[in-house]
């Protein structure tokens, strides 16, 4: 019922019926855009192939309630990739992002196996991602991907978001995107986003996956898009970006993507 009410409302392929440059710049062009032609990103599919090859268990967190990866105490590694990992979809799209904003730093809430995080580090090299995991283990399995990989612009921060976050906001420079993946509770998102509103007035991006994933979450992002800071609001059916800058109109697109 979610996609279909997505489906109905989704317009602007391509940027088609956007007035305002830079929303139709960023559906248009980075959205829609080819983005980086960078041989790193092809490495992160091949190391997300080997993992989905990895049947060995990790001890995992109970993440309960509104998260995609359950409360199991174990997980196979290759189930963790193949449930909770970003998608090559949405990583190539975090990469257009990055590559075209060039944000100093990047945090996402969520590390995962860390393919996310990859798909932010090597598409914007210049900057420096900070990626919260609650799961000991799980944090340790990226950490070690990152060092295998070479990739040496990812910090991993193990902790609960709420607590984690703030640390991370007071040492931001000017510039920040933040991705959020990994926790799928109505409040808790808007509690986040309300925390880096307060903290950074300009130069701001979130991108808040799932955000159809529930009707919780749906009803979450419709809560955020009404504050005031928001400039520009653009719906996907996988995920909902807001931009924080100077000089925006407050817009909204519901986009096919």
């Amino acid at each position: 019922m979610l996609y279909l009410n997505y489906r109905f409302r989704a317009r602007h392929r391509n940027g088609r019926g956007i007035h305002p440059p830079f929303a139709y710049e960023m559906v248009s062009g980075v959205i829609y855009g080819k983005g980086p032609d960078d041989p790193g990103l092809a490495i992160i599919e091949k190391y997300r192939r080997d993992l989905l090859k990895i049947t060995q268990t990790i001890p995992v967190e109970d993440h309960g309630a509104g998260s995609r990866r359950g409360g199991d105490r174990e997980r196979r590694i290759c189930d963790l990739v193949r449930y909770t990992a970003v998608s090559s979809k949405r990583g190539r799209l975090l990469a257009r992002l990055v590559d075209h904003l060039k944000p100093a730093t990047m945090i996402e809430l969520g590390t995962g196996p860390g393919i996310g995080s990859l798909y932010l580090a090597l598409a914007n090299p210049g900057g420096r991602v900070h990626t919260c995991e609650r799961s000991p283990a799980i944090a340790r399995l990226a950490s070690e991907g990152f060092e295998t990989l070479g990739v040496g612009n990812i910090e991993v921060h193990t902790g609960l978001f709420r607590d984690v976050l703030p640390g991370l906001l007071n040492q931001t420079d000017p510039g920040l995107f933040v991705f959020i993946d990994g926790d799928h509770r109505e409040e808790s998102l808007v509690s986040y986003v309300a925390q880096i509103l307060v903290a950074k007035k300009q130069d701001l991006v979130i991108v808040m996956d799932d955000i159809h994933w529930s009707r919780g979450m749906y009803r979450a992002w419709k809560r955020i898009i009404k504050r005031s800071e928001i400039g520009l609001s653009i719906e996907l059916f996988n995920a909902g970006i807001v931009f924080v800058r100077e000089k925006i109109q407050k817009d909204h697109f519901v986009v096919i993507f």
